[in-house]
């Protein structure tokens, strides 16, 4: 991973696209060895004997500030990678690989300069141009897009035409938020059966209608360490009543986790209120 970032660095600068740095980034790296499971082994839940003898050790190259503190991607960089689970993995410490060590953060560091990163395990085919069709104004000071999939999306991705309107924009797109707030289930996103994925939280989303009859999108997570959540049983009618936050101001560390999205394909509900539930 390391190796493909700083050939993927080389190439980006003989593209000639990216202006002068304003300053170089100056970040430190640390090294650590961290053990987990591969996909496998997690998915057989196998007995805790068998999960040791199953472990994998892996040296990872930490890219952190000169303060040691964890890298961070930076909206507004002329570079923009969109990603999957394979850049979420050294960096997304949920997958056991980790932090701050990824794919983005290497290239970063192989570039000198800032990175901004949209990443979201599973579906590489269309995930991440979903997230930048709510937000393309993101695209303003971009001058290379690196788009990050796994190569089995060539056969089995599901590829949907998306546009993005470059009007569209997430600022101002949540109202003024309620503590606790009641609403009508209007449609669910589908629910991964525990152990049939590779990762143990998932996220769901919900469409909406509160009580003065404005529509809503909330994501809440509907599975945590391999078990449902109660939201994972939500059916269309169901009345939810959910504790809010704008989806903006979790979305660096939620947007990445698995998540299954509201069946739109005309794309209507990009521009509904977008937040993040927890039950009371």
């Amino acid at each position: 991973m390391q190796a493909v970032a700083a050939a993927l660095a080389d190439t980006i600068r003989k593209t000639g696209r990216l202006a002068p740095a304003a300053r170089s980034r100056n970040w430190v790296t640390r090294q650590k060895t961290v053990r987990g499971r591969g996909d496998l082994a997690a998915m057989l839940r196998l007995d805790a004997e068998l999960s040791r003898m199953t472990s994998e050790k892996v040296s990872v190259t930490e890219v952190l500030t000169t303060d040691h503190q964890a890298w961070e991607p930076e909206t507004g960089a002329e570079v923009l990678l969109l990603g999957d689970s394979y850049t979420n993995i050294y960096s997304l410490s949920p997958m056991g690989w980790g932090r701050s060590a990824g794919l983005a953060e290497h290239l970063a560091l192989g570039l000198g300069r800032p990175v901004d990163r949209l990443a979201r395990n599973a579906d590489g085919s269309f995930a991440t141009r979903q997230q930048l069709s709510r937000d393309p104004g993101r695209l303003a000071s971009t001058r290379v897009v690196v788009w990050q999939f796994a190569v089995r999306e060539l056969s089995s991705g599901h590829w949907p035409l998306i546009t993005l309107e470059p009007n569209r924009s997430q600022t101002g797109k949540s109202p003024e938020q309620k503590p606790v707030a009641s609403f009508t289930v209007l449609a669910r996103s589908d629910v991964p059966r525990p152990g049939s994925v590779p990762y143990r939280d998932a996220v769901l989303a919900i469409h909406a209608r509160d009580e003065q009859g404005t529509e809503h999108v909330i994501y809440m997570m509907s599975m945590k360490d391999n078990r449902l959540t109660p939201v994972a049983e939500l059916r269309p009618g169901d009345t939810l009543t959910v504790g809010l936050v704008p989806w903006t101001t979790v979305s660096k560390t939620h947007a990445r986790l698995n998540r299954t999205e509201l069946d739109d394909p005309n794309f209507r509900l990009v521009d509904l209120p977008t937040h993040w539930g927890e039950l009371p």
